[in-house]
């Protein structure tokens, strides 16, 4: 293993072998951090419970002058604490944030690190179902049974890419950017897999959160025009320094909330990206790995606005295995 250097906080490898990144101590961070959020969340529901079963109590000694013979609590069972999974992603993000990516010096070591992770995961062995698609939970579950490989998956799994990469919209580190899913980014490449290869109904084990909802997103159609007129409203400035200018699309990584289309507003971040072609998605950064099109995963659609109108910044000061096998426990 690689040093590290506590006084300087950072991790430091000359082999520059994936290996020797300690991916475990990413998923004993990850661990810790959820068991931390549930222990938390299940005193509120022990608690509340508290006072429910004596209110119960209270009430039936109110109304009856026998005393209840047993106990409320045998007929009212107590919740068991479970995570919203937005509040999950980003408390156990923020402790893999400290306790490894930081701790480690991984943002200083991601190129390669990435690289390397590309053909490990590229040629790991998928699962086919009956409708011959690749099955993302037996690929989940069948690869990913260590700590350390689980540690190197929740870290692909992180929604803020930005924790560990710079500038996610320039090369190199737009290819492993928050419009990538790194997993069947790893088999297109290695393998030539294509995107709409996996089941759509199981992609969300194998894709970063924000993104799966985004590729499986169900929404009306937007016309071109509506679309550029939603981009220009959320390009546009609204107040302080350079107010109704507008900002640098290809920079920009979320638009503003529209005041003319409140459904709009509700549309996902990412989808809002994809759709009106920022970011990322901006002609001038976008890859054939990306997902460009919510429909078309495989698919890289023509450009919204010219080429010459956008690419000009506007600057303000601001090995496939039988299905029919079972399926490990789930570690998470």
């Amino acid at each position: 293993m690689p040093n590290y250097s506590p006084a300087r906080k950072v991790f430091s490898s000359v082999s520059k072998k994936i290996e020797d990144i300690p991916f475990d101590k990413c998923f004993d961070a990850y661990t810790d951090a959820k068991n931390e959020l549930l222990v938390n969340i299940q005193a509120d529901i022990d608690a509340e419970y508290d006072r429910e079963i004596a209110d119960m109590e209270y009430n039936y000694a109110e109304t009856h002058e026998a005393p209840y013979e047993g106990n409320f609590s045998d007929s009212v069972p107590k919740p068991v604490a479970r995570a919203d999974a937005d509040i999950l992603a980003k408390h156990t993000t923020e402790r893999m944030k400290v306790d490894f990516i930081n701790k480690y010096g991984i943002p200083l070591h991601i190129d390669w690190i990435l690289e390397q992770a590309i053909t490990l995961i590229g040629n790991m062995p998928v699962t086919r179902n009956s409708s011959g698609l690749i099955s993302g939970t037996r690929f989940k579950y069948d690869n990913f049974k260590t700590p350390w490989l689980r540690g190197l998956f929740l870290f692909l799994m992180i929604n803020t890419k930005s924790v560990y990469l710079k500038l996610q919209y320039k090369a190199p580190h737009k290819h492993f950017g928050a419009l990538v899913p790194f997993i069947m980014y790893a088999h297109k490449l290695v393998k030539g897999t294509m995107y709409s290869e996996w089941d759509r109904d199981e992609i969300h084990e194998v894709v970063h959160s924000d993104l799966a909802t985004a590729m499986t997103y169900e929404m009306p159609e937007f016309s071109r025009d509506r679309l550029l007129q939603l981009r220009t409203e959320g390009l546009t400035i609204k107040s302080g320094v350079g107010v109704g200018q507008l900002k640098n699309a290809i920079t920009t990584h979320k638009l503003n909330t529209s005041v003319s289309d409140t459904d709009w507003n509700q549309v996902p971040s990412l989808v809002q990206v994809i759709l009106t072609q920022i970011w990322m998605a901006h002609p001038d950064n976008r890859t054939k790995y990306m997902i460009l099109d919510i429909k078309d995963w495989d698919k890289m659609p023509g450009s919204l606005v010219p080429r010459e109108v956008i690419a000009k910044p506007i600057l303000t000061k601001q090995v496939v295995t039988k299905s029919n096998e079972p399926i490990d426990t789930p570690w998470d």
